[in-house]
């Protein structure tokens, strides 16, 4: 068992989610980590409903598909200066409730990529 704690992030790419985003932001922020949200040129309100929340909101001036919103939130992870990044979509399909178990899959694992597999109902 390893002692490896990393410090880390959570990162939300979206892209038109008005509906959703406010309770995933929320949902995320329970955890007690700092949370990204990476606008990738939404049309609708998901910005201005993702900046009332105290989160790093980062915003692409046009949609630039969600690996290049991936891609800006990662660099900022870095330049935060965090070890690790877990990612949740924007339209609420993820639970933040679930990425205490990533958590502790990293710490075990250290240095490992961690998927988590929400279809197979464990």
């Amino acid at each position: 068992m390893s002692d490896y704690s990393p410090s880390w992030c959570v990162l939300i790419p979206c892209f038109n989610e008005e509906k959703a985003i406010g309770e995933v932001v929320s949902s995320a922020m329970k955890l007690g980590k700092p949370v990204i949200v990476v606008d990738d040129g939404s049309e609708d309100r998901t910005a201005e409903i993702a900046s009332e929340f105290p989160v790093v909101l980062l915003r692409h001036p046009y949609q630039l598909g969600k690996g290049e919103a991936l891609r800006t939130g990662f660099r900022h992870a870095l330049h935060m200066g965090l070890d690790a990044v877990v990612t949740m979509d924007g339209d609420g399909q993820h639970l933040a409730a679930d990425i205490p178990r990533l958590a502790e899959a990293s710490r075990l694992y250290p240095r490992a990529v961690i998927i988590g597999a929400r279809l197979l109902g464990r």
